[in-house]
């Protein structure tokens, strides 16, 4: 019966887990701040600590409905902000059902009466049902070979970017040479060099005969970054996608503008970790911005601090369902 009950908890957290992903991984302060929004009067503010603790397995028990109802309406939320859609899972009343069904399933399956003279010895064939058990919907297939090696290069937003590529234009061959270079896979990146030489790319060729090409590459990368900041500003996640790649190879600016973007989404402590990198990178703005963000730091305990590192460190997730099918590179 324990068995019983550890399964249904694990399946339906595991299905919670598989929403943020399809959502684009929103942070847990970007939940919490999405959860304001929710107005269905059935929620609760998802606190960063609760959201930890229930998604790491920490919570024995299934959660409330008041707090799955507002974490399926901020993964939405979240999920139209970057273009991703996480309803794939299902709308709030799905949930819900889900939801039942998994608490039913942790109360354990029903006593059996006891034995009774009363009772006939055997029923009838029309009353031999089989056990009710819990019902939860089904995710989506497991991705193929050839789509995980894809992610494991580009990422999950590497990914999108490369089902929206022209093979033929210069500017999506260089974009995805630059994602290849700097996420480690330079014979990858090469392919997408020559593609983008070919197309009459000056840069392209300049950076496939540069030994230490990796620098240039984040170059590109900022570069490419602006681009998608100014294109679109109210959906930033691309852009964010490039600055995290050129900051993590050194680049002060873009880690700069990084550290800008979270700020400008409530997130300080990453904020303070992107801008503290472009301080030491010798960006001369960075240390301003920093003491910006300072006091609203002071007020977080030194357990989100380890939170929110630990969620940075994490690698991109599976893309979303509508992603799982991206053209080869070859």
């Amino acid at each position: 019966m324990e068995e019983h009950r550890v399964a249904a908890l694990c399946a339906f957290i595991d299905q919670l887990k598989e929403l943020r992903e399809l959502a684009g991984s929103p942070s847990l302060a970007e939940l919490r701040r999405l959860s304001k929004k929710d107005n269905s009067g059935t929620s609760k503010e998802l606190t960063e600590s609760t959201t930890h603790d229930i998604l790491s397995g920490k919570r024995k028990k299934v959660p409330d409905w008041s707090w799955v109802s507002s974490f399926v309406t901020a993964c939405a939320i979240a999920g139209d902000q970057t273009g991703l859609d996480a309803r794939v899972m299902g709308d709030r009343s799905a949930w819900h059902r889900r939801w039942r069904a998994a608490r039913e399933a942790q109360q354990g399956p029903p006593a059996m009466p006891a034995a009774s003279a009363s009772l006939p010895a055997q029923r009838p064939a029309a009353d031999k049902r089989p056990p009710q058990l819990p019902v939860f919907i089904s995710p989506p297939p497991p991705l193929s070979e050839e789509e995980q090696r894809l992610l494991e290069i580009y990422g999950r937003t590497g990914v999108r970017l490369l089902r929206r590529s022209d093979p033929g234009n210069s500017q999506d061959c260089m974009r995805l040479a630059v994602i290849a270079c700097l996420k480690g896979w330079p014979e990858e990146a090469r392919t997408w060099l020559h593609r983008a030489g070919a197309a009459g790319n000056q840069a392209a060729v300049d950076l496939l005969h540069e030994p230490g090409w990796k620098e240039t590459a984040a170059d590109h990368a900022f570069r490419f970054g602006q681009e998608h900041q100014r294109a679109d500003r109210n959906r930033p996640s691309t852009a964010m996608f490039f600055y995290r790649l050129a900051g993590d190879h050194g680049h002060s600016g873009a880690a700069f503008h990084l550290g800008v973007l979270h700020r400008n989404k409530g997130e300080d402590w990453a904020a303070a970790s992107w801008l503290r990198r472009a301080a030491v990178d010798g960006h001369s703005l960075a240390a301003i911005e920093l003491n910006g963000v300072s006091e609203q730091l002071t007020q977080t305990s030194w357990e989100d601090v380890e939170r929110m590192f630990e969620e940075l460190a994490q690698p991109d997730p599976p893309p979303a369902a509508g992603d799982s099918h991206p053209p080869t590179a070859t």
